[in-house]
C-alpha cells in the first residue's frame, strides 16, 4: 500500500492599520528591564503544565483519513515588530489594551512551553509573535500544581465564578519572572472582544499557592472584568490596577486565543505602540 501524507501549513498575517497609542513605562519591581528570563535561569521542576506539540506541520497518515481523525494544533507566527503592534491594535480585545494603557503599559505574562518557544524564534533570536488558539485547560488538574489542595480550589472556583472559570481559563501574571518558572516568559494579548474575561484577588497575589503559606482561601475576594459588561468602577479595583500589582495572578479567558509576545520584544513592542497613536 502506498502512504500518503498530508501536510498542512500555517502561515500568518497580513500587516493591519492602528488607532491605540501605548506609552512607555518601567518593569515591575519584580523583574529588572535589563535582565531576560528564561527557563534556564529557574528551577521549573516543582512546577508542572500539561504541554503539547504546537507545531505549524500536520501530518495525517491515510489511516486517519476514516474514522476518527485529530490534527495538532497549527501555530501562526508573526516576525516582524511592527506587524505585532499592528496586529495587536487590531486584533486584542480593546478593553484590554485600554486597561494595559491606563496601567502605564504593564504587561500580563505567561510561560511558554519549550515547543511554543521554539516556535518565537528566529534563527537564533526570540523575534516572534505566535497565536495560540488550542491551549489546553489545566487548572483543574491536581499535576499542574502537584496539589490536590490546589485541584480542589480551583473546582470551588468553578462553582463559584460564572462565565469566566478555571474549566475556560488560564493564569497570566504581572511578573514576567514568575511567568518564567513556567517556560519562557512573553506577553499575552487576548485576541477578540467575545468571550474575554479577566479575574484577580482582591488582594493581589497568586491564586496558588495561597500567600500565607495556609490553605485558607474562605475569606479570599474575586474581583471580575469583562469585556461584554461594565468595568467594575470601584476605585482601585479596576483591571488597570491589577496589571500594577507586584506578582499579581490574573486568570483570564480567551475563547478566541491569545497572542504570545516573547519577552525580548517587550521594549520594542511598547516603542512601536507608542508611535502608532
Amino acid at each position: 500500500m502506498i502512504l500518503q501524507l498530508m501536510l498542512v501549513v500555517g502561515l500568518s498575517v497580513l500587516p493591519f492599520a492602528s488607532t491605540f497609542a501605548v506609552l512607555l513605562s518601567p518593569k515591575h519591581e519584580c523583574f529588572a528591564m535589563t535582565s531576560t528570563p528564561t527557563t534556564e535561569d529557574f528551577d521549573v521542576s516543582s512546577k508542572k503544565r500539561r504541554s503539547y506539540v504546537a507545531s505549524s506541520i500536520i501530518i495525517l497518515l491515510p489511516w486517519q483519513f476514516e474514522g476518527d481523525v485529530y490534527a495538532k494544533e497549527t501555530v501562526e507566527s508573526i516576525t516582524d515588530i511592527k506587524r505585532i503592534a499592528s496586529y495587536i491594535s487590531k486584533e486584542v480585545d480593546p478593553l484590554f489594551l485600554s486597561n494595559v494603557i491606563k496601567s502605564n503599559n504593564n504587561f500580563l505574562y505567561r510561560g511558554l512551553s519549550s515547543e511554543q518557544s521554539k516556535a518565537t524564534k528566529v534563527g537564533r533570536r526570540f523575534a516572534a509573535a505566535i497565536i495560540l488558539k488550542d491551549e489546553p485547560f489545566d487548572l483543574l488538574d491536581a499535576s499542574t500544581y502537584e496539589s490536590n489542595e490546589a485541584a480542589a480550589y480551583f473546582q470551588s472556583l468553578e462553582e463559584e465564578l460564572t462565565t469566566l472559570k478555571p474549566s475556560n481559563s488560564h493564569i497570566g501574571t504581572t511578573c514576567p519572572k514568575e511567568a518564567a518558572k513556567w517556560g519562557h516568559a512573553a506577553s499575552i494579548w487576548p485576541l477578540g472582544e467575545k468571550g474575554v474575561e479577566f479575574a484577580w484577588l482582591a488582594d493581589g497575589g497568586t491564586f496558588w499557592p495561597i500567600s500565607d503559606g495556609t490553605s485558607n482561601t474562605k475569606k479570599r475576594t474575586i474581583i471580575s472584568s469583562s469585556s461584554s459588561a461594565k468595568q467594575n468602577h470601584i476605585k482601585g479595583k479596576e483591571l488597570s490596577d491589577a496589571l500594577q500589582g507586584d506578582a499579581w495572578d490574573i486568570m483570564f479567558r480567551a475563547d478566541n486565543g491569545f497572542l504570545a509576545v516573547p519577552i525580548e520584544l517587550d521594549e520594542e513592542l511598547r516603542a512601536y505602540l507608542m508611535k502608532m497613536q
